[in-house]
């Protein structure tokens, strides 16, 4: 359970970082989507896709979520002046260093991105028709879908410039299957070349 303390805090912080490997608990989730409406967006630091239709829940709740290289253990910073070790709230010592040394961890960032599927490649490379600027990468593991299939794809968006704007595909869900098919691997580190490129900007929204 959340201390009172903190939860007191949460909807006041400007900046809250978490950096967890799995889920979070219910009262926690619960407080962070209750956050003002307006206020820095939350965001969450993970190391490969744990569970990727949470990952895509946390994304349309409006997280900014990462990919990144992270210790051992799930934390969270408040505006990097308070840490704690989840899910028990232990305090952190030095927060704001342990919460500067995670950002400049971050690798890239996920994103989800709808459409109808305009092109599939021999190379396992796709296009959605609404975003033919994009790429997406498909591995072996993850099921190419057909041309002309309304998609949901959860797609990691890295920070290393390849010449194309070129995402990995983690996960694809169609209208007749809303399973994820996962892609287990560590994500492809590519990267789209246009610095203007951000996650706001090709994240297209359920009416």
């Amino acid at each position: 359970m959340i201390p009172r303390e903190v939860l007191a805090q949460i909807p006041r912080a400007y900046e809250i970082l978490l950096a967890v490997h799995t889920c979070f608990d219910d009262d926690l989730w619960e407080a962070l989507v209750a956050r003002p409406v307006g206020v820095k967006p939350a965001e969450v630091l993970i190391q490969n896709v744990f569970d990727a239709a949470y990952v895509l829940k946390m994304i349309d709740a409006g997280f900014l979520v990462y990919e990144a290289v992270l210790p051992d253990g799930d934390l969270i910073f408040l505006d990097r002046k308070q840490g704690y070790r989840l899910p028990g709230w232990e305090p952190l010592p030095n927060p704001f260093s342990a919460a500067c040394d995670l950002a400049w961890r971050r690798m890239g960032y996920y994103v989800c991105v709808r459409g109808t599927v305009g092109m599939v490649a021999d190379s396992r490379l796709m296009q959605i028709q609404e975003r033919d600027q994009l790429w997406f990468s498909v591995q072996p593991d993850v099921r190419l879908p057909d041309v002309g299939e309304r998609v949901t794809i959860l797609a990691h968006h890295p920070f290393i410039d390849i010449g194309i704007l070129l995402l990995d595909a983690a996960a694809i869900w169609t209208e007749t299957d809303h399973r994820p098919t996962q892609n287990e691997r560590r994500p492809i580190v590519c990267q789209a070349p246009n610095e203007g490129l951000g996650q706001r900007e090709i994240v297209k929204r359920p009416h």
